[in-house]
């Protein structure tokens, strides 16, 4: 931890923020979400002393805001924690004490007042997969490739955006996701709708461009919203993580077996064996390929 040991006054809430994503490794994502829901819900605390959120404080508004969206709460509380955690081994006075000596978001669990957590199982019903798709093609065309992208691969948008073209090998048909949300890099194989849409991209861009950028020429990012534009044209209401999730349902559907499907969306797994089981990504074409095949005939494409 970088400890700040010139800290002579109270850091406000603004302050810690700041301090705790330049000494965190957060993607841009988690960024926003951060930045989001605080100044959403602590707006009037962000020029504040940081230990003015008391416990009273921190109580009030989890009961408020867990009438109306529960798990809003819990992400608002969970970002707070986060941010008290690193002040309380950061903000040290002269004469090395610490600032910040508790947490008031600790008083949430004894109290009982976290929300249950649930699980999203939302993904597009294949009848309206046409008309998501026909919507989908009337898009910016970066921002149509990026969604066709996670369609098809059933990858985070994260991933989707983060994508590099020299992460992209034509010659062998494979893409590497790298640095995902479970710390590790994978390469996997395209199958032949992936590998035409990437090749459609593709003008002879250096290296270390991003695939997928937008009419401005920059990097999608992985809190864009083109799902509220599609839904205009379209009536179907989805989420990007919808995407995987229907990713993951055809697969089953289709017999892959679970460990495969594991690995071509990159999830984790507490079994040993999966540990070890590291499958080529030709050893996995076969299934990336079939499930593919089922996505386009989804959405009305006859090949």
């Amino acid at each position: 931890m970088y400890a700040n040991t010139q800290a002579q006054v109270q850091p406000t809430l603004q302050q810690a923020l700041n301090d705790y994503f330049k000494h965190k490794k957060l993607k841009e994502e988690s960024q926003v979400d951060y930045r989001y829901v605080i100044r959403l819900y602590f707006r009037d605390f962000l020029e504040k002393p940081l230990n003015s959120i008391t416990r009273s404080t921190v109580i009030s508004t989890m009961q408020e805001l867990s009438l109306k969206a529960p798990q809003m709460a819990n992400k608002l509380m969970r970002c707070l924690r986060a941010i008290f955690n690193f002040a309380m081994n950061f903000y040290y006075d002269e004469l090395d004490r610490p600032i910040i000596t508790h947490n008031p978001v600790n008083v949430l669990k004894p109290l009982g007042l976290w929300n249950e957590s649930r699980r999203r199982s939302t993904r597009i019903e294949p009848s309206n997969l046409p008309a998501w798709f026909n919507a989908v093609c009337r898009l910016d065309l970066g921002v149509r490739d990026w969604l066709l992208f996670q369609y098809l691969t059933g990858c985070r948008r994260s991933e989707a955006s983060d994508l590099l073209w020299a992460n992209v090998n034509f010659d062998k048909s494979t893409v590497t996701l790298r640095d995902t949300k479970n710390g590790s890099d994978i390469t996997l194989p395209m199958s032949r709708q992936l590998h035409a849409l990437l090749q459609n991209r593709y003008i002879g861009q250096a290296p270390e461009t991003t695939v997928f950028y937008n009419r401005e020429g920059l990097p999608i990012s992985p809190n864009s919203r083109p799902n509220e534009r599609v839904e205009k044209l379209s009536g179907v209401s989805f989420t990007p993580h919808d995407l995987r999730r229907g990713f993951i349902s055809i697969a089953t559907s289709l017999g892959v077996p679970p460990f495969r499907v594991k690995h071509l969306v990159n999830h984790k797994s507490q079994d040993v064996t999966f540990g070890y089981d590291k499958p080529t990504p030709e050893e996995l074409r076969p299934f990336a390929q079939t499930i593919a095949d089922e996505l386009v005939r989804l959405v009305g494409i006859v090949e």
